[in-house]
């Protein structure tokens, strides 16, 4: 009798547990639609990346046309600012190859790695170890910025997480090659 106390009230504590998490990821969707809305008064467009919030902070890039200048919030580092003037190039990094290249500057051309369609990139493998897309940085001192959407976790190319992050950063990628064309 006593065991099957037990066991229903940690069925009953364990609902409890699964409601709490289900309102908090909803809370956080409802202040990131929230946010987002608020931002684009200040913003030309913004790229929400992530859905969850951590650290209070939901990471984000933001491209304000007015000011020639891009924003990124990502929950591990300090927001940066990035003027249009000084973006030389971007990337797209998967287990450390380099899947896409735009940017590099020759002769006033501007030079594009691998054309065509980012998804399914170069690695023809069916997970993916680390994802990221890379900016380069007119700046002796920090002259690249990197957006990491995957790190350490085997993810397959046919999951949810590794879809919508390649399209997050799909959507970065050609927000800052029209930036670069447009110049």
């Amino acid at each position: 009798m006593i065991v099957l106390v037990a066991i229903i009230i940690a069925i009953l504590i364990l609902l409890v547990l699964k409601i709490n998490e289900n309102d908090k990821a909803n809370t956080d969707k409802i202040t990131v639609t929230k946010t987002t809305s608020q931002m684009m008064a200040n913003y030309d467009k913004v790229i929400v990346l992530n859905d969850s919030i951590d650290n209070g902070i939901f990471p984000y890039v933001a491209f304000d046309n007015k000011n020639k200048k891009v924003t990124i919030q990502l929950s591990t580092l300090p927001k940066k600012e990035i003027n249009y003037d000084d973006i030389m190039g971007i990337e797209l990094i998967e287990d450390g190859s380099t899947s896409l290249s735009y940017g590099n500057i020759i002769g006033g051309s501007i030079l594009a790695g691998e054309a065509g369609a980012i998804i399914g990139g170069m690695n023809k493998k069916d997970t993916v170890n680390y994802l990221s897309s890379k900016i380069s940085i007119n700046d002796f001192q920090n002259p690249s910025y990197e957006i990491i959407m995957i790190r350490g976790a085997k993810i397959k190319k046919s999951d949810k997480a590794y879809t919508v992050s390649i399209q997050k950063l799909n959507e970065v990628i050609d927000t800052i090659k029209f930036i670069l064309n447009n110049k």
